[in-house]
């Protein structure tokens, strides 16, 4: 029988390891390699789309310890693309390290709420992208693209359920309130089980 979660999971997992490539590519091809970090970059936010979808859709009523870490492994490729960068002479060393020092001071305190989470990937991604159209143009629109394509074909959700659900978690985070939300980072779908 087909295990959607199993799958989900799968894909969440596959995060790890693209993060090490694209953090191996850094230190072993430098900005060379940079095409090629864009395509894992996709295929990472391809799994994170994917991943979703068939967790919100499986059959199966349970949630699974991977599942239930999914932003850190979200969160894993934004600090490899940070290092990626820093590698790469894209970016600062020091910068990236004081980023990276700073975002865990913050979680130590304040706590690691999908909202931070999605906020602390949020300037890696932009940078990445900014990085990509200007070194590798052709790389850096299929980004984007990837983005427009994403967000037009979720749109529904994205707009009912995805915004919605981060200004809600900003609030609570805010307001020193980590309510119990989707580890996804979305309202879990009231049809089938949330991961």
């Amino acid at each position: 029988m087909f295990d959607a979660k199993l799958l989900a999971d799968i894909l969440t997992v596959s995060r790890v390891f693209i993060a090490a490539a694209i953090i191996g590519l850094g230190f072993s091809q430098g900005a060379e390699s940079l095409p090629v970090v864009v395509w894992l970059t996709i295929a990472a936010w391809t799994s994170y789309v994917l991943d979703g979808a068939l967790a919100r859709h499986s059959r199966v009523p349970r949630r699974t310890w991977i599942g239930e870490q999914d932003l850190i492994f979200d969160m894993v490729v934004g600090a490899a693309l940070l290092g990626y960068m820093a590698a790469a002479g894209f970016m600062n060393s020091w910068l990236a390290a004081v980023y990276v020092g700073i975002s865990v001071l913050v979680f130590w305190r304040v706590g690691l709420s999908p909202a931070l989470g999605k906020l602390f990937q949020a300037p890696a991604y932009a940078w990445f992208i900014i990085v990509s159209l200007r070194e590798a143009p052709l790389a850096g629109i299929w980004l984007v693209a990837w983005i427009v394509i994403a967000v037009v074909a979720t749109w529904p959700r994205f707009l009912h359920q995805t915004i919605p659900g981060f200004l809600s978690e900003a609030g609570d985070t805010w307001r020193g309130e980590v309510a119990d939300v989707d580890p996804i980072g979305e309202e879990p779908d009231t049809a089938s089980p949330s991961r």
